[in-house]
């Protein structure tokens, strides 16, 4: 999604909460410049998490899954420090990065849907269940229901 608010509210929401957010966007056509300022980012987090705006268009599959150098980005920090990615869109792109091990999948990139995730994230309860077989992840009927740990 090209919408410059995908994850303000996000950010807005966990900053809210206590937490030191630095939000850094990267669009599709973005280059090395912008990911080596991500990557300069991401060297200063103890915990990385990668909001994910990509809706599904019937006429274009590549949508359902990251650009291969978005996805790199992803990957190779999942394997320095822990890291979420939230799909706010597609529930698909999470095949495209294997070493990542904690997803959360918010269906919408809007306000309302990014306050549920910060919710989420900081311990309001989960009881979502996938209405999508995601191939090897879950199958439909799958997720979590875990009770607020505040």
């Amino acid at each position: 999604d090209r919408s410059p608010a995908v994850g303000q509210t996000l950010a807005v929401e966990l900053r809210a909460r206590g937490h030191t957010v630095t939000l850094t966007r990267l669009w599709p056509n973005s280059g090395e410049a912008s990911r080596d300022s991500a990557r300069a980012a991401l060297a200063a987090s103890t915990i990385s998490i990668f909001a994910i705006a990509a809706r599904p268009l019937p006429w274009d599959a590549s949508r359902l899954t990251l650009p291969s150098s978005i996805a790199r980005l992803i990957d190779s920090t999942a394997t320095i420090r822990p890291t979420i990615l939230v799909a706010l869109g597609s529930p698909y792109t999470v095949r495209s990065t294997p070493a990542v091990g904690s997803y959360l999948l918010g269906w919408l990139a809007n306000p309302t849907m990014e306050r549920a995730v910060a919710g989420a994230l900081t311990g309001a309860s989960i009881t979502g269940r996938l209405p999508v077989r995601i191939p090897p992840f879950d199958t439909v009927g799958g997720g979590l229901q875990l009770p607020a740990s505040r």
